[in-house]
């Protein structure tokens, strides 16, 4: 397995659905159950999935937010309540407790 800055190679996608609404412009991830262990690795291979690229051809995720930090907020007892919203190559990304993400769609500026 590699690691590039907060980057993982996984070899199992976690994205189990990814429903695009076209009134928020924004993409709603459902994951597999064992996902919601790992956000950092969940929102990398919800934005490959988006994109259409693999999780490794991706910038690293640390230019934009602490991947120790992310894990560590979601490995608390209050995990599972929080929500935290952060740019992620060009797109926003909002993850709601241990298994809700939404991607917003990337804006070209």
């Amino acid at each position: 397995m590699s690691n590039q800055g907060g980057q993982m190679n996984n070899p199992e996608p976690p994205v189990e659905t990814i429903v695009y609404d076209e009134d928020t412009e924004t993409y709603q991830v459902s994951l597999v159950s064992s996902a919601a262990d790992n956000p950092l690795v969940a929102v990398l291979w919800s934005v490959a999935t988006i994109e259409d690229v693999k999780p490794i051809d991706l910038p690293p995720i640390a230019e934009w937010i602490d991947p120790d930090a992310l894990s560590q907020l979601f490995d608390s007892p209050a995990g599972e309540h929080v929500s935290i919203t952060f740019p992620y190559d060009g797109h926003r990304v909002t993850i709601e407790g241990n298994d809700g993400i939404k991607i917003a769609e990337k804006r070209n500026s």
